[in-house]
């Protein structure tokens, strides 16, 4: 529960979804005298295709397998992941659509048009989320020093792949320039880059950003806009990944900006651009 709640930055009741299904998996190992760590491909597998004989829908099989890919990364077996191995079922997770261009400008201008605080560290963070698509869980916890405005870089923590420097454009660089020397220093005070300003002084979350309010914002901000839902964190990460393919990077230099260990989906991505993915 600590892990997925405090590295992974799951909500409470997804932690308590993965600890459900990592004691029906732990059982399932014990009944056969497996050792977690020991399993490979095929065995997985096959706790796989007994979850699916015990009536299991195709998108419940799905999130068991999306709570076994970061609880082997998190055993750092030292070779390949295993669960990272097994596609997730073909069809039962369809893609979120990136935003087009001109939705993602119509968020971040409508954002920029406020002058309250709150407004301005909303469009700090969405601008990260759009710039850079970082996981939400990567969102809440860098700190102000991990911020290299010189070079254009920040330094985002992982549960999944450690520590990594992400690179900023200009205008994210103009913007967390303007947002340390006119928001941040009336947010409340602490080590990380964002701290939410609208937080009680009492509450267990000030002086931080907590990934369920991460969350809200970002719904604020795309309903404000009037851009279709849904809106979410995970959509600017989509849209982040699309745009780096459009623009010709390379899968393997996406996957490393972005900390995604998932070559298979960012392949998706890609086949999703080559069959025409509207760009307006």
């Amino acid at each position: 529960m600590e892990h997925a709640v405090e590295v992974l930055g799951c909500s409470e009741h997804t932690a308590v979804r993965h600890r459900s299904i990592l004691r029906r998996f732990l059982r399932w190992c014990r009944a056969r005298g497996q050792v977690v760590s020991d399993l490979a491909v095929d065995d997985l597998q096959r706790f796989l295709d007994d979850e699916r004989r015990r009536g299991l829908s195709p998108g419940s099989r799905a999130a068991v397998l999306s709570t076994l890919r970061p609880f082997y990364d998190h055993l750092d077996l030292r070779r390949p992941n295993p669960a990272r191995s097994i596609p997730l079922p073909s069809g039962e997770r369809p893609m979120l659509p990136p935003y087009k261009p001109k939705e993602a400008a119509a968020i971040l201008d409508g954002l920029g048009a406020s002058r309250d605080i709150g407004g301005r560290f909303d469009l700090a963070v969405v601008t990260v989320l759009a710039e850079t698509g970082i996981h939400r869980r990567e969102l809440v916890r860098p700190l102000t020093a991990g911020l290299d405005l010189e070079v254009g870089t920040l330094q985002v923590r992982s549960g999944l792949t450690g520590r990594r420097l992400v690179p900023l454009s200009d205008l994210t660089v103009e913007m967390l320039s303007a947002y340390l020397g006119e928001v941040r220093p009336v947010c409340p005070p602490s080590d990380l880059l964002f701290a939410n300003p609208r937080v009680s002084f009492d509450s267990a979350a000030y002086g931080s950003l907590e990934p369920d309010l991460a969350g809200s914002l970002v719904r604020r901000a795309g309903r404000r806009s009037g851009v279709s839902g849904p809106h979410t964190c995970q959509r600017w990460r989509v849209t982040a990944t699309v745009e780096l393919l459009r623009a010709g990077v390379a899968v393997d230099e996406v996957s490393r900006r972005l900390g995604s260990a998932d070559l298979a989906t960012l392949e998706r991505y890609r086949r999703h651009l080559d069959n025409g993915q509207p760009g307006s």
